[in-house]
């Protein structure tokens, strides 16, 4: 309605006026580490975008919206896409209650690491078991063989700290 279309319209505005989020022709042209640091300083310009707009986070739902006009959705996508809706599904009440305010505030930056080199993302070939241990309260993470190595966990894999 009317309401979305005005929020589209001034984050449109903000997309082409900002110089830190506005999209950069030259993204495409930047190494690796130049694109991560591009997009990391685009992702802390956007969460206080979202504040002085009166939203104190960033959820997946906005991320989609927010980050293909500033060439963003790469470095957090799986924090937001997998990560954050991991704990939202398969949470406990108490550990979306304790741990999402920490996600969408970027305290707790997660990880989601399901390709194996030999199996892909074919879910139900992985090999790779996590078994939680009560008596050390850790989990004890078995990789059977090489092929059953994770691989390909994204920007994550640079700065995920959970």
């Amino acid at each position: 309605g009317k309401e979305n279309y005005e929020r589209l319209k001034g984050l449109t505005e903000i997309y082409s006026f900002d110089p830190e989020v506005k999209f950069q022709y030259n993204f495409y042209d930047m190494d690796r580490e130049e694109g991560f640091y591009t997009m990391i300083k685009k992702i802390a310009r956007l969460r206080e975008i979202t504040a002085e707009l009166g939203r104190p986070q960033i959820s997946y739902e906005d991320y989609e919206e927010y980050g293909p006009p500033m060439n963003a959705l790469m470095t957090t996508s799986l924090h937001h896409g997998m990560f954050e809706t991991v704990v939202r599904i398969l949470g406990s009440d108490e550990q979306v209650n304790e741990y999402l305010p920490k996600i969408l505030s970027y305290e707790v930056l997660g990880c989601y690491a399901q390709t194996e080199m030999g199996h892909g993302s074919d879910v139900q070939r992985l090999q790779t078991e996590a078994v939680f241990d009560k008596t050390t309260d850790e989990f004890v993470i078995n990789t059977p063989e090489l092929k059953a190595t994770k691989f390909w966990p994204g920007e994550l894999g640079k700065f995920a700290n959970h």
